[in-house]
């Protein structure tokens, strides 16, 4: 109960949040809540997030520090055209890093 009440706390103070969106590939949505570390540039925070929600040794959402948003049981990993919102800014994961875009 202790643990859960310091990441919780650690969360609102000393991270960023992250929502990703998946667009490519026929979509999911709103899939994932990333936290950061808020001391992080932009460009940092977002590498982070991309990071985090790669399935490489187990599931991206299994990580303390990511919230799967959808209810089922396996998310692909975020992928070129997916999308990250942070800052209410919207920001198109591209073939070499991010492009902000519109939040249309």
């Amino acid at each position: 109960m202790i643990e859960q009440l310091e990441l919780n706390f650690d969360k609102l103070t000393n991270k960023q949040m992250i929502v990703v969106e998946h667009k490519a590939f026929k979509g999911g949505g709103k899939v994932a809540k990333v936290y950061v570390d808020k001391d992080l540039s932009i460009k940092e925070q977002l590498e982070k997030a991309y990071m985090l929600t790669q399935n490489i040794d187990d599931g991206w959402w299994n990580s303390k520090d990511v919230e799967k948003t959808v209810n089922v049981d396996a998310v692909r990993s975020t992928s070129v055209g997916d999308r990250m919102h942070i800052n209410n800014e919207l920001y198109l994961v591209d073939n070499v890093g991010f492009r902000k875009i519109n939040n249309n």
